[in-house]
Protein backbone atom coordinates (compact mmCIF):
# COMPACT_ATOMS: atom_id res chain seq x y z
CA UNK A 1 0.00 0.00 0.00
CA UNK A 2 1.56 3.41 -1.13
CA UNK A 3 1.45 6.25 1.20
CA UNK A 4 0.11 9.67 -0.67
CA UNK A 5 3.52 10.80 -0.31
CA UNK A 6 4.88 8.13 -2.68
CA UNK A 7 1.53 8.38 -4.85
CA UNK A 8 2.84 12.13 -5.23
CA UNK A 9 6.10 11.06 -6.21
CA UNK A 10 4.75 8.79 -8.57
CA UNK A 11 2.56 10.55 -10.18
CA UNK A 12 3.43 14.00 -10.34
CA UNK A 13 7.24 13.67 -10.67
CA UNK A 14 7.51 10.24 -12.44
CA UNK A 15 9.91 9.25 -10.22
CA UNK A 16 10.18 5.97 -8.24
CA UNK A 17 9.90 6.20 -4.40
CA UNK A 18 12.42 3.30 -4.14
CA UNK A 19 14.91 4.45 -6.63
CA UNK A 20 14.91 7.83 -6.80
CA UNK A 21 13.52 9.70 -3.39
CA UNK A 22 15.15 9.62 -0.26
CA UNK A 23 11.85 9.59 2.30
CA UNK A 24 11.99 12.15 5.56
CA UNK A 25 12.04 10.65 8.58
CA UNK A 26 9.34 11.71 10.96
CA UNK A 27 11.75 15.00 12.28
CA UNK A 28 12.21 15.66 8.07
CA UNK A 29 10.36 18.08 6.22
CA UNK A 30 10.14 16.96 2.64
CA UNK A 31 12.34 19.33 0.44
CA UNK A 32 11.55 19.57 -3.43
CA UNK A 33 15.06 20.54 -5.14
CA UNK A 34 13.10 21.02 -8.40
CA UNK A 35 11.09 18.83 -10.75
CA UNK A 36 12.79 15.92 -12.55
CA UNK A 37 15.90 16.36 -8.91
CA UNK A 38 15.91 13.98 -5.80
CA UNK A 39 13.66 14.64 -2.95
CA UNK A 40 15.55 14.97 0.27
CA UNK A 41 14.44 15.79 3.66
CA UNK A 42 15.28 18.58 5.91
CA UNK A 43 15.03 19.57 9.72
CA UNK A 44 13.94 22.58 11.31
CA UNK A 45 17.33 23.64 12.78
CA UNK A 46 19.12 22.29 8.83
CA UNK A 47 15.66 24.97 7.46
CA UNK A 48 16.19 27.69 9.95
CA UNK A 49 12.34 27.36 11.08
CA UNK A 50 11.06 28.30 14.32
CA UNK A 51 9.78 25.13 16.66
CA UNK A 52 6.42 25.23 17.75
CA UNK A 53 7.55 25.59 21.38
CA UNK A 54 9.45 28.80 19.82
CA UNK A 55 6.23 29.82 18.71
CA UNK A 56 4.91 29.80 21.49
CA UNK A 57 7.43 32.01 23.04
CA UNK A 58 7.43 34.73 20.23
CA UNK A 59 6.20 38.32 21.59
CA UNK A 60 3.34 39.56 20.49
CA UNK A 61 2.55 43.07 18.07
CA UNK A 62 -0.19 45.06 19.31
CA UNK A 63 -0.61 48.14 17.12
CA UNK A 64 2.79 47.54 15.54
CA UNK A 65 4.76 47.78 19.12
CA UNK A 66 5.47 45.19 21.35
CA UNK A 67 4.31 45.60 24.49
CA UNK A 68 5.88 46.75 27.40
CA UNK A 69 5.62 43.46 29.37
CA UNK A 70 7.07 41.34 26.93
CA UNK A 71 10.13 43.58 26.74
CA UNK A 72 13.28 42.73 28.22
CA UNK A 73 13.87 44.58 31.83
CA UNK A 74 16.51 46.62 30.59
CA UNK A 75 14.82 47.92 27.91
CA UNK A 76 11.71 49.63 29.80
CA UNK A 77 13.78 50.77 33.41
CA UNK A 78 12.03 53.62 33.75
CA UNK A 79 8.48 53.88 35.20
CA UNK A 80 5.70 56.21 36.12
CA UNK A 81 3.45 56.10 38.54
CA UNK A 82 0.34 58.83 39.80
CA UNK A 83 2.10 59.14 43.46
CA UNK A 84 4.38 56.93 45.48
CA UNK A 85 1.71 54.46 46.79
CA UNK A 86 1.02 53.65 43.52
CA UNK A 87 4.67 51.77 42.85
CA UNK A 88 4.63 48.23 43.32
CA UNK A 89 4.74 46.59 46.90
CA UNK A 90 8.39 45.22 45.52
CA UNK A 91 10.33 47.15 43.34
CA UNK A 92 13.19 45.63 40.76
CA UNK A 93 16.64 47.59 41.78
CA UNK A 94 17.48 47.51 37.82
CA UNK A 95 14.22 50.38 37.51
CA UNK A 96 14.10 53.61 38.27
CA UNK A 97 10.54 54.73 39.01
CA UNK A 98 9.35 58.06 38.79
CA UNK A 99 6.23 60.10 41.36
CA UNK A 100 3.98 62.09 38.71
CA UNK A 101 2.73 63.82 41.48
CA UNK A 102 5.87 65.55 43.03
CA UNK A 103 8.34 64.20 40.17
CA UNK A 104 10.67 62.39 42.40
CA UNK A 105 12.79 59.88 41.44
CA UNK A 106 12.90 56.49 43.21
CA UNK A 107 15.28 53.42 43.37
CA UNK A 108 14.62 49.99 45.31
CA UNK A 109 16.60 49.48 47.76
CA UNK A 110 15.98 45.85 48.66
CA UNK A 111 13.60 46.86 50.99
CA UNK A 112 12.20 50.28 50.79
CA UNK A 113 11.72 52.77 47.66
CA UNK A 114 14.93 55.09 48.52
CA UNK A 115 14.95 58.91 45.96
CA UNK A 116 17.77 59.30 44.37
CA UNK A 117 18.10 62.71 44.42
CA UNK A 118 15.00 64.78 45.68
CA UNK A 119 17.35 68.53 44.14
CA UNK A 120 16.27 67.60 40.89
CA UNK A 121 12.83 67.03 41.38
CA UNK A 122 10.98 69.90 39.65
CA UNK A 123 7.68 72.04 41.00
CA UNK A 124 6.46 74.96 42.65
CA UNK A 125 6.56 73.80 46.65
CA UNK A 126 8.59 74.03 49.28
CA UNK A 127 10.30 70.42 48.51
CA UNK A 128 10.95 70.89 44.76
CA UNK A 129 13.57 73.00 42.04
CA UNK A 130 12.04 75.75 40.71
CA UNK A 131 11.95 75.55 36.97
CA UNK A 132 14.80 77.08 35.38
CA UNK A 133 13.17 79.12 32.35
CA UNK A 134 11.00 80.82 34.33
CA UNK A 135 13.70 81.24 37.26
CA UNK A 136 15.70 83.01 34.29
CA UNK A 137 12.76 85.17 33.00
CA UNK A 138 12.55 85.88 36.98
CA UNK A 139 16.22 87.15 37.27
CA UNK A 140 16.34 88.92 34.00
CA UNK A 141 13.01 91.14 34.88
CA UNK A 142 14.65 91.71 38.06
CA UNK A 143 18.00 93.39 36.18
CA UNK A 144 15.77 94.94 33.76
CA UNK A 145 16.42 99.25 34.63
CA UNK A 146 14.26 101.99 33.86
CA UNK A 147 9.82 101.14 33.83
CA UNK A 148 9.69 97.90 32.38
CA UNK A 149 6.13 97.64 33.35
CA UNK A 150 5.38 100.94 31.88
CA UNK A 151 3.57 102.56 34.93
CA UNK A 152 3.22 106.12 35.02
CA UNK A 153 3.99 108.85 37.91
CA UNK A 154 2.14 108.43 41.03
CA UNK A 155 -0.36 111.45 41.41
CA UNK A 156 -3.24 112.71 43.55
CA UNK A 157 -5.66 110.66 41.71
CA UNK A 158 -4.09 107.66 40.62
CA UNK A 159 -1.72 104.98 41.57
CA UNK A 160 2.41 104.63 40.30
CA UNK A 161 6.01 105.06 41.03
CA UNK A 162 7.81 107.67 42.82
CA UNK A 163 9.74 109.81 41.10
CA UNK A 164 13.33 110.61 42.69
CA UNK A 165 11.57 114.14 44.09
CA UNK A 166 8.41 112.26 45.49
CA UNK A 167 10.99 109.56 47.20
CA UNK A 168 12.99 112.57 48.65
CA UNK A 169 9.51 114.42 50.23
CA UNK A 170 8.47 110.57 51.48
CA UNK A 171 11.54 110.36 53.09
CA UNK A 172 11.75 113.87 54.98
CA UNK A 173 8.50 113.49 55.90
CA UNK A 174 9.05 109.82 57.68
CA UNK A 175 12.10 111.41 59.26
CA UNK A 176 10.11 114.02 61.01
CA UNK A 177 7.87 111.25 62.04
CA UNK A 178 10.93 109.78 63.47
CA UNK A 179 11.87 112.65 66.07
CA UNK A 180 11.34 111.82 69.55
CA UNK A 181 10.30 114.41 71.97
CA UNK A 182 13.10 116.39 73.60
CA UNK A 183 13.00 117.97 76.35
CA UNK A 184 14.36 121.50 77.47
CA UNK A 185 14.26 122.89 80.93
CA UNK A 186 14.82 125.87 82.64
CA UNK A 187 14.72 127.99 86.07
CA UNK A 188 14.93 131.23 85.76
CA UNK A 189 12.34 133.96 86.85
CA UNK A 190 11.00 134.61 84.03
CA UNK A 191 10.98 132.59 80.27
CA UNK A 192 11.16 134.09 76.50
CA UNK A 193 10.45 131.35 74.22
CA UNK A 194 13.22 130.65 71.68
CA UNK A 195 12.82 130.49 67.90
CA UNK A 196 15.03 126.96 67.74
CA UNK A 197 12.65 125.82 70.36
CA UNK A 198 9.84 125.80 67.68
CA UNK A 199 10.24 123.23 65.23
CA UNK A 200 8.10 121.35 62.17
CA UNK A 201 7.72 117.78 64.68
CA UNK A 202 6.91 119.91 67.48
CA UNK A 203 8.43 117.37 69.89
CA UNK A 204 9.73 120.02 71.80
CA UNK A 205 8.75 120.25 75.77
CA UNK A 206 10.47 123.22 77.32
CA UNK A 207 9.70 122.53 81.32
CA UNK A 208 10.10 125.58 83.84
CA UNK A 209 11.17 124.59 87.40
CA UNK A 210 11.37 127.85 89.25
CA UNK A 211 8.93 127.57 92.11
CA UNK A 212 8.89 131.60 91.30
CA UNK A 213 8.48 131.83 87.72
CA UNK A 214 6.15 134.78 86.89
CA UNK A 215 6.23 135.21 82.96
CA UNK A 216 6.72 133.37 79.97
CA UNK A 217 6.73 135.11 76.88
CA UNK A 218 6.08 134.79 73.21
CA UNK A 219 7.42 137.66 71.30
CA UNK A 220 7.84 138.41 67.42
CA UNK A 221 11.67 136.64 67.34
CA UNK A 222 9.85 133.61 68.59
CA UNK A 223 8.52 133.24 65.06
CA UNK A 224 10.95 134.20 63.03
CA UNK A 225 11.54 131.81 60.17
CA UNK A 226 8.99 129.67 61.29
CA UNK A 227 6.40 127.91 59.03
CA UNK A 228 2.46 127.53 59.32
CA UNK A 229 2.13 124.86 61.65
CA UNK A 230 5.56 124.53 63.77
CA UNK A 231 4.80 123.77 67.74
CA UNK A 232 6.45 124.14 70.51
CA UNK A 233 5.13 122.54 74.08
CA UNK A 234 5.22 124.09 77.14
CA UNK A 235 5.35 122.33 80.63
CA UNK A 236 5.19 124.12 84.39
CA UNK A 237 7.36 121.99 86.66
CA UNK A 238 7.97 124.41 89.30
CA UNK A 239 5.64 125.33 92.09
CA UNK A 240 2.05 126.17 90.10
CA UNK A 241 1.33 129.73 90.12
CA UNK A 242 -1.18 130.53 87.97
CA UNK A 243 1.34 131.52 85.20
CA UNK A 244 0.27 133.34 82.14
CA UNK A 245 1.26 133.30 78.64
CA UNK A 246 1.95 136.76 77.19
CA UNK A 247 2.63 137.73 73.75
CA UNK A 248 5.06 140.68 72.98
CA UNK A 249 4.74 141.94 68.93
CA UNK A 250 2.79 138.08 68.72
CA UNK A 251 -0.80 137.87 69.34
CA UNK A 252 -2.21 134.83 71.16
CA UNK A 253 -5.56 133.05 70.70
CA UNK A 254 -7.09 130.20 73.08
CA UNK A 255 -6.37 130.15 77.25
CA UNK A 256 -3.16 131.58 78.09
CA UNK A 257 -3.62 130.61 81.82
CA UNK A 258 -1.54 127.58 82.89
CA UNK A 259 -4.42 125.97 85.38
CA UNK A 260 -2.24 123.13 87.66
CA UNK A 261 1.06 121.70 88.04
CA UNK A 262 2.66 120.07 84.96
CA UNK A 263 -0.16 121.48 82.67
CA UNK A 264 1.46 121.43 79.52
CA UNK A 265 -0.10 123.61 76.59
CA UNK A 266 0.99 123.64 72.94
CA UNK A 267 1.94 126.57 70.73
CA UNK A 268 1.09 126.11 67.21
CA UNK A 269 2.38 129.12 64.75
CA UNK A 270 -0.70 130.70 62.32
CA UNK A 271 1.47 132.96 60.73
CA UNK A 272 2.13 136.18 60.36
CA UNK A 273 3.02 136.11 64.27
CA UNK A 274 -0.31 134.42 65.13
CA UNK A 275 0.29 131.73 67.64
CA UNK A 276 -2.95 129.21 68.73
CA UNK A 277 -2.68 128.21 72.11
CA UNK A 278 -3.81 124.55 72.80
CA UNK A 279 -4.40 122.90 76.15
Amino acid sequence: MTTPFENFVNTALGKSVSADVTLPTADDIPVFTGIGRQVTGKTTTELGLATSSQLTDKADLVDGLVPANQLPSYVDDVLEFANLASFPLLGEASKLYIAIDTNLVYRWSGSTYAVTSSSLALGETSTTAYRGDRGKTAYDHSQATGNPHNLPAASTGADGYLTSTDWNTFNGKLGLADVRFAFVSDSGTTYTVPASAVTAVGRTIIELSNNSLTSITINAATGTGKSVGDSVNICITGAYNAQVLVGSGATLQGDLTFSYQHHTKTLVYKGSNIWIIVG
